[in-house]
């Protein structure tokens, strides 16, 4: 999670391709690309992550390659004068959409990992500290990355981010290999129906679980606006610092693990339901935040209450999803939970950066939109979507009647 830091999505990659094209499709593109990449090739390989018995060495392997592609983007900065900055932006998209989908493939299994391996009870915590862990080192890393940006030129001081961002990768994958797989029993015969029969019975089997998806699509279109905060502020104040991000990435930061300490103790104790609720009510004063002139402070008040968001939201896909799944077809359930919103999120920005490119909308009005469409969320979460009867004490339960044998 600290390797992040030097790839966000929000502050240092829109920075770099910034450099390269202002047209906001194009920018828009790299939010997408990892939210797409992470979330969606899980909808390929998810009946084939089920059949898997050993699921650690699989995502061993498609971590060593998804780093290798970080290596590729820094290799791509020195080339970068071979080609025109539309060119550059859209390549530099691809390679990042690249590393985010290698990471995707194999996301299905790290997660049933992490679902095994942490009793229910305790899940949002472990997973709060663990990211917290993550995040904190990453803390120290905004005053590194503000050193490099003000002192190296472009495209060098982006190069050094990227190298330090792929040995901090390499360092958390030769840890993640040494940790033996769980001792789990094998996985039962009546798992092993096919994906396609498993979303065909969805409706019939777990209706609160068809609501949850809505409440999902609903909620990435009020996350639109984050792919646009660096951005928009950018374009208000031409000729600041490009170090400046790092305070942004720093208030992101913190924000991320203060929220996700607070909010994983509440989810084991309130349930997951409720901080997903406070996820989506924290986006509204953050677009809010936005309307008002896009000053250095607003930014950062703006960064930290998205930061809750994120932390919520993180919280949501890593243990409240798990709820609905049971040892037979979780991975189905994990898997679709954020393949659908994740396709959505990453889809709409580029809708959004298309608009904005053809001068349909303003970057005021899609901050309006997006808060008032979080409002409308909330109410339909509220009224519609229920805590999932999840597994039993026993930690086993059989899978609905149309789902066995």
């Amino acid at each position: 999670m600290a390797a992040m830091v030097f790839l966000d999505q929000y502050t240092i990659m829109i920075g770099f391709i910034r450099k390269l094209s202002e047209n906001p499709l194009i920018i828009s593109l790299i939010p997408a690309a990892l939210v797409i990449g992470f979330n969606t090739p899980g909808i390929l390989t998810a009946q084939l992550v089920q059949s898997i018995q050993n699921k650690h060495r699989f995502v061993a392997i498609t971590g060593f390659f998804q780093r290798l592609m970080i290596l590729l983007l820094a290799a791509f900065t020195l080339g970068l004068g071979a080609f025109t900055p539309v060119t550059a932006g859209l390549l530099s998209a691809l390679i990042f959409f690249l590393f985010a989908g290698i990471g995707g493939t194999g996301g299905p299994a790290w997660l049933d990992l992490l679902l095994r391996t942490v009793p229910a009870g305790k899940r949002s915590r472990v997973i709060a500290a663990r990211n917290a862990i993550g995040a904190g080192a990453g803390i120290i890393f905004p005053v590194f990355i503000a050193y490099i940006l003000r002192n190296y030129p472009f495209p060098e001081s982006y190069r050094i981010l990227f190298l330090a961002a792929f040995g901090l990768f390499a360092l958390s994958w030769a840890g993640f290999i040494l940790i033996k797989d769980p001792d789990v029993p094998p996985v039962a015969e009546t798992s092993r129906h096919r994906f396609s029969a498993f979303i065909k019975t969805l409706r019939k089997d777990d209706p609160n679980f068809i609501r949850f998806l809505a409440s999902r699509i609903l909620f990435s279109f009020c996350l639109i606006t984050s792919s646009f905060y660096t951005v928009y502020f950018l374009s208000r104040n031409e000729g600041i610092d490009d170090a400046v991000v790092a305070s942004f990435a720093l208030a992101l930061n913190i924000s991320k693990i203060v929220g996700g300490l607070l909010l994983g103790n509440l989810a084991d104790t309130k349930g997951n339901l409720l901080v997903y609720k406070i996820g989506i009510l924290m986006i509204i004063p953050a677009n809010l935040l936005m309307l008002l002139s896009p000053s250095l402070p607003v930014l950062i008040g703006v960064f930290a209450l998205f930061g809750l968001t994120f932390a919520a939201d993180t919280n949501t896909y890593q243990s409240f999803i798990g709820e609905f799944g049971t040892p037979y077809n979780r991975v189905y359930y994990t898997t679709l939970g954020s393949s659908v919103a994740g396709t959505f999120a990453g889809v709409l920005p580029i809708a959004a950066g298309a608009l904005l490119k053809i001068g349909a909308i303003h970057y005021q009005m899609l901050f309006l939109f997006c808060a008032s469409l979080a409002f409308v969320c909330f109410l339909y979460v509220q009224a519609a979507v229920r805590t999932p009867a999840g597994e039993n004490s026993t930690g086993v339960q059989l899978p609905p009647p149309s789902q066995r044998g």
